[in-house]
């Protein structure tokens, strides 16, 4: 298999060889059957006609209606293998895009992460299309001109002329529809992020009057958007009138050519219409590639960003696991531990982390407190490992083939799936229903779910819309702690809670630790700050303290 970073259109055709291979034999075969209709008009203009032979003409028109059912055949087996290359195409990219969109995601891309599989259908479809067979039947061109030269010099100087016409009249048209096609596009992008924008916040629209505010904002996206599409597709159309002048042109002007050479007695009646047939076959490719040349250059556009979503260059830098010996500075109790740790992101002068240095360990609960902005977020990123780093290092005691069972993780913006809340604590595994259970009891959301009528059956709708905020929150705690992973990292866990759900979410954390889990929390509860092992805080991503009480706090203090 080609590495990602090596994805082309020369890539996907190595991928695919022997099918390619076989299509381009199909290509030979039907391109050189496209010659059948010259070489039937020279038999009956030239032979039958003059003859009167019916024998002749029966014969010929049997051969001819053989040979266009081979090219019907050809052509049909050549479709049925870019079908299957496409379906290729789609098992062996759309996985690894699917994977790769939550990098970008995670990296603050989600408009372009939403982008990339439609990216990869348009690739497909482009390379299983009619356009790449234009390019393909490309070649053909010089040969078919060249038989023209055969039948008469003029008849392929003329070819020629037209040939360089066309292609001149494409470029000129490609060239000045580029800009109004990519205006149209940005302004269209503009009004479909705003109604996306109208519609998530639909609830704030219509409780604080900005319903008019938010129609006349969209209004006039809405308006740039047409006026710029108007503009776009009217260039279009004159140079798409302009290119179907020029073709119908071609096509009486080479068979009023014919007609003079024919009077002149330099060539046959029968050259003279397949001289015409033949010019028109000559230059359809280049038709076809005027055509899909918009295609073509998206498709390529889309294909680059497929292949700086997959290459190597993407790649977050690789964790480091704790070795053994372990790194200097560090014990056997260290679960994640960074050094000089830096984040630097795209469009930001500033770096969102600057010079971290972290040690977190088993048994122990790590508060992490700051203004908002400060890099908390970012910083428990880098601690899970989703976070790529600019400079320093990040080491991790954790199994990289077990990552996903020593691993719990509670984002600010609770995000649960469409299923039951079994199915979400479970993270959508078989659910272990003892550890379900277990999950639920530790973060007090077993007793919620007993006066259920549905119990953990009970469907929690899209994004958990059936349930409340602190049931949400709670679900999502239990998901992080299910099956009592090693590394537990907590953003605002208690930012929807009550008194009590707090009380359970201290009570939880206090027996995590007990067990051996290392945990990281983001909170400026006293509670937290209370029961903390190691608290810090940081300023505009740089760390400005690191606290280590002399001991630990009871449960009791913390209640």
């Amino acid at each position: 298999m080609t590495r990602t970073g090596e994805l082309s259109f020369v890539a996907l055709l190595k991928w695919n060889a022997k099918d390619w291979l076989v299509i381009a034999g199909f290509t030979l075969l039907i391109n050189l059957l496209m010659l059948v209709p010259t070489l039937y008009m020279l038999q009956i203009y030239d032979r039958v006609m003059i003859s009167g032979s019916t024998l002749t003409l029966v014969a010929v028109s049997l051969l001819v209606l053989f040979l266009f059912g081979l090219m019907t055949a050809a052509d049909w087996f050549r479709s049925r293998l870019l079908i299957r290359i496409g379906q290729l195409m789609d098992h062996r990219l759309a996985p690894l895009v699917f994977q790769a969109t939550y990098r970008e995601r995670l990296q603050g891309q989600a408009e372009t992460a939403a982008q990339r599989l439609t990216d990869l259908t348009q690739v497909r479809q482009f390379m299983t299309g009619s356009g790449f067979l234009n390019l393909m039947d490309m070649p053909w061109v010089p040969i078919y001109v060249g038989v023209l030269f055969l039948l008469h010099p003029m008849l392929g100087g003329f070819a020629i002329i037209f040939a360089v016409l066309q292609w001149g009249l494409t470029a000129l048209s490609n060239r000045h529809s580029r800009k109004d096609a990519q205006a149209s596009e940005v302004s269209q992008k503009s009004v479909d992020q705003l109604t996306t924008q109208f519609r998530r916040l639909g609830a704030v629209v219509s409780t604080m009057g900005m319903g008019a505010a938010a129609r006349t904002q969209w209004g006039a996206a809405q308006s740039l958007a047409r006026e710029s599409q108007e503009q776009a597709s009217a260039r279009q159309a004159r140079w798409s009138a302009l290119s179907k002048w020029l073709r119908y042109t071609q096509q009486s002007a080479s068979l009023g050519l014919g007609a003079w050479l024919a009077i002149r007695g330099e060539i046959t009646v029968g050259a003279m219409i397949a001289a015409n047939v033949l010019a028109t076959r000559a230059l359809a490719p280049i038709d076809g590639w005027a055509q899909a040349r918009p295609a073509a250059l998206a498709s390529r556009e889309a294909l680059l960003r497929l292949a700086k979503l997959l290459g190597p260059e993407s790649k977050q830098p690789e964790i480091q696991p704790l070795l053994d010996p372990t790194p200097q500075g560090h014990d056997t109790s260290t679960m994640v531990a960074l050094e000089q740790v830096e984040v630097r992101v795209e469009g930001r002068q500033l770096p969102l982390l600057s010079g971290i240095d972290l040690v977190c360990r088993r048994g122990e609960i790590t508060v992490i407190q700051g203004a908002s902005g400060s890099g908390k977020t970012t910083l428990l990123k880098v601690l899970l490992g989703i976070q790529p780093i600019t400079k320093g290092r990040v080491f991790r005691s954790l199994d990289p083939a077990q990552h996903s069972d020593q691993v719990g993780y509670l984002p600010q913006a609770i995000e649960l799936f469409n299923g039951t809340v079994a199915q979400n604590i479970a993270r959508f595994a078989e659910p272990n229903g003892q550890a379900v259970i277990a999950a639920a009891q530790l973060t007090g959301l077993h007793e919620t779910l007993q006066r259920m009528d549905k119990g953990y059956d009970t469907p929690v709708g899209p994004n958990g819309q059936a349930l409340s905020g602190g049931q949400r929150q709670r679900i999502g705690l239990a998901r992080a702690v299910y099956g009592m992973p090693s590394l537990i990292v907590l953003d605002e866990p208690n930012a929807q809670l009550d008194s009590a759900g707090e009380s359970a979410l201290y009570q939880a954390l206090l027996q995590l630790r007990a067990s051996g889990a290392c945990i990281v929390v983001v909170s400026h509860r006293p509670g937290a700050a209370d029961m903390a092992d190691q608290t810090v805080h940081l300023d505009n991503g740089t760390l400005t303290s690191n606290h280590r009480p002399t001991q630990h706090h009871t449960a009791q203090a913390i209640a």
